[in-house]
């Protein structure tokens, strides 16, 4: 795995916790960038209602920052911290296992292999060949993030009992304030 890969694996979560995060401020966004920067559709017309909407969406998920916690351990941690360590070693393993094989040669028909993933000898040659300690490191490393996110859905998830567990909780579109 390359270094843009896990950037982009990262890009792209980032845009998700953007769009969790940014459901108060579209509507200021919207009025000051979009209508009088860029002349953009009027909030009241039917394109500034499409715009309008992701607010509407966004504002009706009760406790959103209880719930964007949750996210964060679910699909930030785990693209930014685990995948791209736990794709490194299985990239790492694939490598080294092919380094007993001979080189391809187009138009000769059969590949070039010595054994298969079905015996250990292939096994045995991806994993502990090569640089072994960096697997390892990958390895433990990963499951380290991956420890970290588990514990992260925990935090978050009591975060959400204990949060609508008070009676002052604030729900969809409700009339009482949670002050």
């Amino acid at each position: 795995m390359t270094l843009a890969t896990g950037n982009a694996l990262s890009l792209v979560t980032g845009i998700i916790a953007a769009g969790l995060y940014g459901n108060i401020g579209i509507k200021v966004v919207y009025i000051n960038i979009v209508e009088d920067w860029l002349n953009g559709p009027r909030l009241l017309s039917r394109k500034g209602r499409i715009v309008w909407s992701t607010f509407i969406i966004g504002a009706a998920i009760p406790q959103i920052q209880t719930i964007t916690g949750l996210i964060a351990a679910i699909a930030i941690m785990q693209f930014s911290y685990t995948f791209p360590l736990f794709l490194r070693v299985g990239y790492d393993v694939i490598t080294d296992a092919m380094m007993a094989d001979e080189p391809y040669t187009p138009g000769r028909g059969a590949s070039g292999r010595v054994d298969t993933w079905r015996q250990w000898s292939r096994w045995k040659r991806g994993l502990f060949s090569g640089r072994w300690y960096f697997k390892l490191f990958n390895l433990v490393t990963g499951l380290g993030a991956l420890a970290m996110a588990c514990l992260g859905m925990w935090g978050a998830g009591k975060s959400i009992q204990v949060t609508f567990a008070h009676a002052g909780a604030a729900t969809s579109f409700g009339c009482n304030p949670p002050v």
